[in-house]
């Protein structure tokens, strides 16, 4: 198969190297000053590397053009006058880069009419937690401001939260992960009555019951299989919900459509107000009086950035009130109607913004309400203008630990392998020779976009960051996990490396250059899943595309075929000597792992989960010999708190063994076994989702 070398643009692999400026060539000063930027968020040390940029001789045209651009967006995120005069210089000085002028041009409309000033007073907050321990999701406020409606980690049953007494009162008691749950939990206006999507075997619903748990009954069923349903406000008569329809179209093009719908309650028809096509809008909130909808949307430019606009509860009406280069989201409408509320990173910092509106229109400049207010999800706003939201405190770590498989039993106390990112680490694998191990950090908002890939040398103790701007594939993040080469000179994993492109690349672990294997549009939706090598690193083995089968692809005759077919096959483990293939399937609504031998193509069932165990979502099948496994899974106990569980399997159908790893967490993850079969890596957590509220955030007119 031919290989091409990847050139990296604005989302780009950047190799890292510890040299001066003047060793480096100009395209790595642009990729660094983007990791500046992007990444670590450090604008004044990215501007300084643009300007290198612009005052080298040998930079050519466009990368000085997009340089000043960059410049821009640093001044702009900085809230400083430079960005204008950064973009005028790219719209005067480089007519003939039509690409980056338009993105200057653009920046500069939205930068002239919605520039917006800080109020020179700052008020003091108050803020108070009310739920140290959330162990949910999905939460809306009740109409009388005391308690919430969630949607439990315990199975995904439905359930109230008391803020004044901590008790929890569950509504429903039969959901089951996967097969039957409720989510997007909404009240009615007189807090009678609970809407929610309701998913059995992946068909969406819109139910309503009573807010004791009792009438539930299917007002609407989605007629397309695994597409969204999600109620997120009644109208203010009760006759009416409004619903964000998400209808998937595998294989087609584009392979989704965002809808906002009304459905009526007594008839269960559906009214299509508004359709969005592929562009996704993410967070919305109906105005107290029903008229309008505030929601965001994500720009049309290479980046994920969004702004916010009102449409008429029609559909007929829609205007921007909050736009600009960086990110605005999750607007929020205030219980009189005359503001909204949202975030935006737009400072540099991500900040709570208010912008007035009237007659369904901007009245005012949006304006910072509360710096730094961090990562938060709203929730709701109650009638006494008190913001409720979700701010995690989890954080995660690799952590090493060594095991005796034969005994099942931990030998060591788990050791921190991580330190320079704190709290950004996942998916930790060792290298074949076990001097090294590779991981993920995240980046920027913590978000999938922004994974960097990082190796440590175990001899010395030092990380290197071997390329960042990493972008899982928009159809399943989880299938961002590095494999090595049999040789430990490259990693194999599925990313993309632009908004329309991605592929299986590989990654030289010395030099950071990425090379594409296979590589495809986005929109073909055909790319399997888990690359891995085997033994030889002449083949690669894949999970295909619709989760049916697993493949192999031939690297010298570039020939694919079908190893075996399932139903919902989650993972695969090839042995070491090539000669078995380990996977899990789902079957009757259970899950088991499976057993092929690839010599004579006999397959059979070696182990089936109890059905109050789910297969972990973090890839946990591993060999740890020829003839045993590591079979990870996880349920739930009587908290709601997920735990997780670790069995050793031999092939030969000799009864399970648990492994007693060390629970000084709340849980951990993603562990791969050292090849001296005595250690392991896994990703350990701690922390998790708290409630706060936070009062007297708006500031007085007087």
């Amino acid at each position: 198969m031919q290989q091409k070398t990847i050139v990296l643009t604005v989302i780009s692999i950047v190799v890292c190297v510890s040299v001066s400026y003047s060793q480096n060539t100009v395209e790595q000063i642009y990729q660094n000053a983007m990791y500046e930027e992007e990444i670590k968020g450090e604008l004044r040390s990215a501007i300084t590397m643009y300007e290198t940029i612009i005052k080298d001789e040998n930079s050519g045209r466009t990368i000085r053009a997009k340089a000043h651009l960059h410049i821009g967006q640093c001044y702009e995120k900085l809230g400083q006058k430079e960005a204008q005069k950064a973009y005028q210089t790219v719209i005067n000085q480089y007519p003939d880069q039509a690409e980056t002028v338009e993105a200057a041009r653009n920046n500069l409309q939205r930068l002239m009419s919605f520039q917006s000033e800080e109020s020179p007073e700052k008020k003091e907050l108050k803020l108070r937690q009310v739920w140290e321990d959330c162990t949910g999701w999905s939460l809306a406020l009740s109409p009388d401001n005391q308690s919430f409606v969630y949607t439990s980690n315990q199975r995904g049953n439905t359930a109230l939260y008391d803020m004044n007494t901590g008790r929890i009162r569950w509504l429903t008691q039969d959901a089951s992960y996967f097969r039957e749950y409720g989510e997007s939990n909404v009240w009615s206006p007189d807090g009678c009555q609970i809407a929610c999507c309701w998913y059995t075997d992946s068909t969406a619903s819109l139910r309503i019951f009573n807010a004791d748990g009792s009438g539930f009954r299917t007002v609407h069923t989605a007629l397309v299989s695994d597409s969204y349903l999600y109620p997120f406000a009644w109208s203010p008569d009760g006759k009416n919900i409004m619903t964000f329809y998400n209808i998937q179209m595998p294989g087609e093009k584009p392979n989704h459509i965002d809808r906002v719908a009304w459905i009526d309650l007594e008839k269960g028809s559906i009214e299509i107000i508004k359709s969005f096509g592929d562009h996704h809008i993410n967070t919305y909130d109906l105005s107290p009086d029903g008229h309008y909808l505030a929601h965001d949307l994500r720009q049309l430019s290479v980046n994920k950035n969004r702004d916010i606009f009102l449409l008429s509860r029609d559909g007929d009406e829609q205007s921007m009130i909050a736009g600009n280069p960086a990110d605005d989201w999750a607007p929020i409408w205030t219980p009189d109607g005359t503001q909204i509320l949202f975030l935006s990173d737009r400072s540099g910092t991500i900040d709570l913004w208010s912008v007035d509106i009237h007659d369904g229109k901007r009245a005012s400049t949006p304006e910072i309400i509360q710096k730094n207010v961090g990562e938060i999800i709203p929730i709701g706003i109650s009638s006494e203008f008190t913001y409720y939201y979700i701010q995690s405190s989890a954080y995660m770590d690799i952590y090493t630990e060594e095991i005796d498989f034969s005994t099942g039993k931990s030998l060591s106390k788990p050791i921190k392998l991580t330190s320079e990112f704190k709290g950004t680490y996942s998916k930790p694998a060792w290298s074949p020779d076990g001097n090294q191990i590779a991981y993920l950090s995240y980046g920027k908002k913590n978000s999938p976009s922004y994974l960097s890939l990082i190796i440590k040398d175990m001899k010395n103790a030092k990380e290197n960051l071997i390329a960042h701007g990493l972008l899982p594939t928009k159809l399943s993040p989880n299938a961002f996990r590095p494999r090595w080469s049999p040789d430990g000179n490259s990693i194999l994993l599925r990313a993309s490396v632009s908004d329309t492109v991605y592929g299986f690349y590989t990654v030289d672990v010395q030099s950071g250059r990425v090379k594409a294997l296979i590589e495809k549009s986005v929109k073909e939706l055909d790319l399997g899943f888990e690359p891995a090598y085997s033994p030889d690193g002449s083949k690669i083995f894949n999970i295909g595309s619709d989760l049916k089968t697993i493949q192999v692809l031939d690297l010298c005759s570039s020939e694919e075929k079908i190893l075996v077919s399932g139903n919902a096959i989650q993972d695969f483990a090839l042995s070491e000597d090539g000669n078995h293939l380990a996977y899990i399937d789902e079957v009757h609504g259970g899950y088991v792992l499976l057993i092929y031998t690839l010599n004579d193509g006999n397959k059979g069932e070696l182990f089936r989960l109890p059905d109050n165990e789910l297969y972990s979502d973090e890839r946990s099948l591993l060999w740890i010999k020829q003839d045993q496994l590591l079979l990870g899974s996880y349920l739930h106990d009587d908290s709601g708190d997920r735990v997780a569980r670790y069995r050793r399997i031999p092939i030969s159908g000799e009864d399970p063994m648990d492994l007693e790893l060390t629970p000084d967490i709340n849980y951990f993850r993603h562990i791969n076994i050292h090849p001296d079969k005595k250690r392991i890596a896994s990703v350990r957590y701690k922390g998790g989702p708290q409630i706060w509220a936070m009062e007297n955030f708006i500031q007085d007119e007087n």
